[in-house]
């Protein structure tokens, strides 16, 4: 029964598409990821959803999004050109099971024991100005957003005896953003540029400690984060591709629960990635990283049209939350993907990474494998 919950949780772990910001393209997706790390002790972690986004829908102006998990669902509403023209203001909301989930990790081991799940419910209310576009094709926007929501936690099977979870909590967030372009959400895209740059502050209502009387952590009421990133995909020659991406991010106040967290590779759990391939999910609490990620993409066989082969490469350098350390601050992760279309409207990836740094029992050294799946309907 255990691991039938566990793989269920590993499944229905909500998705984090960026809400709130106006999509032009129609889309129906079916999307699924699963990572596991080979060898080593961890958790199998993913997602599961449905996307529905529809441009003009009930009017010129109208945008709507749904997300849908099995245990979670995310929508939006966007009312374009308004209070004027190139200004936009949009609404959301958000609720279910597993969205914030907390894996901990000590000298790069996983501690099941110490980890927990944690549930949501929110809304979210957002105001956009859109200037000109850049050479009248990429897009920017600037953006300002509020977004209340309730958090509750809960414990797992084999929980550490005295355990103690954090508070359940109203959290109220604050962010504001600056986005040129902007990466499509498939699993393997051809050409983008994006620039972002955010600034968050969160204040939790009810702060205070959380763990064993031996070794406890403890929750800010005010957190803050700020980060960018930057970067291009880009075609070479007829059938492959080339993307760099650099990114950094200060948090000058923060704790275990908001501190900026590296590793895995579920790019959709996400909407603003932290990837090192080869690690656990979240394996790395970090007050201020530099994150270089690249990979190239080519055809399996000189005639293959349809089954690709990544190469994937990803260092970064970090500085930890303290108590929460790991031996080395310079991090290397290798991975590579095998990409099929299996048909003109669904992708499947098989993916294995490799850890340099990430510190084992046995020495340094971590492997993951993951699959993810697209269908477009």
């Amino acid at each position: 029964m255990t691991r039938a919950i566990a793989f269920l949780v590993a499944f229905s772990l909500a998705p984090s598409v960026a809400l709130a910001q106006i999509d032009p393209v129609q889309r129906t997706y079916l999307e699924a990821g699963l990572a596991s790390p080979v060898g080593d002790s961890g958790p199998v972690t993913g997602y599961s959803f449905l996307l529905w986004n529809r441009p003009h829908f009930h009017g010129p102006d109208n945008y709507a999004r749904v997300i849908l998990a099995p245990t979670y669902v995310r929508g939006e509403w966007i009312w374009d050109n308004w209070p004027g023209h190139g200004q936009a203001v949009g609404i959301g909301g958000e609720g279910g099971f597993f969205s914030n989930n907390f894996y901990d990790y000590r000298d790069g081991r996983y501690q099941g024991d110490r980890s927990f799940w944690g549930n949501s419910i929110g809304t979210e209310l957002a105001y956009y100005l859109y200037p000109d576009k850049i050479a009248g094709r990429v897009p920017v926007a600037i953006s300002f957003t509020a977004a209340p929501r309730y958090l509750a936690y809960q414990g797992r099977g084999g929980m550490e005896p005295g355990f103690r979870l954090p508070a359940d909590t109203p959290e109220y967030t604050f962010r504001a953003g600056l986005r040129i372009g902007g990466v499509p959400p498939v699993l393997a895209p051809k050409e983008a540029l994006e620039f972002a740059a955010w600034h968050q502050v969160s204040y939790r209502a009810n702060a205070g400690t959380f763990g064993t009387p031996a070794q406890p952590e403890r929750t800010r009421h005010v957190t803050d984060r700020t980060w960018f990133h930057v970067g291009a995909i880009l075609p070479v020659g007829k059938r492959q591709v080339f993307s760099l991406f650099f990114g950094m991010g200060v948090a000058s106040r923060t704790d275990p629960l908001s501190a900026f967290r590296l590793g895995g590779l579920q790019r959709f759990r996400n909407p603003y990635p932290l990837v090192l391939h080869g690690y656990g999910a979240n394996e790395i609490f970090a007050t201020r990283y530099r994150l270089v990620n690249a990979f190239y993409r080519f055809p399996l066989l000189p005639s293959s049209r349809r089954v690709h082969l990544q190469l994937d490469a990803d260092y970064a350098k970090v500085a930890y939350l303290p108590g929460l350390q790991e031996p080395r601050h310079d991090l290397l992760g290798l991975g590579t993907s095998l990409i099929v279309n299996v048909s003109p409207k669904s992708t499947l990836s098989l993916g294995f990474g490799y850890g340099v740094d990430a510190a084992r029992k046995d020495g340094f050294g971590s492997r993951s494998a993951t699959i993810r799946f697209q269908m477009k309907l």
